[in-house]
């Protein structure tokens, strides 16, 4: 592979990692959805409103989440 063609590779990695984090991705891991066990609400790990750490439950998916009678956050959009 020549220097030119491995950066653009890069660069294609390094922009599909940003989308997936800047839009969420929809088969996201149990670290990255939590659900406020009292609000019923889930978000992303990295949302401004996450609940305190006592009322954390982790979700493998959307479907898990959704299934559990939990809603999305308006504020980071997690499962919508």
């Amino acid at each position: 592979m020549t220097l030119a063609v491995t950066r653009v590779l890069r660069c294609v990695a390094i922009v599909s990692l940003v989308m997936v984090a800047a839009c969420g991705s929809p088969t996201s891991s149990g670290d990255d959805l939590v659900g406020d066990k009292s609000t019923k609400v889930v978000h992303y790990r990295s949302c401004s409103l996450i609940p305190n750490e006592m009322n954390w439950v982790g979700f493998d998916s959307c479907s898990e989440a959704r299934s559990q009678g939990y809603w999305a956050c308006l504020t980071c959009n997690a499962c919508r």
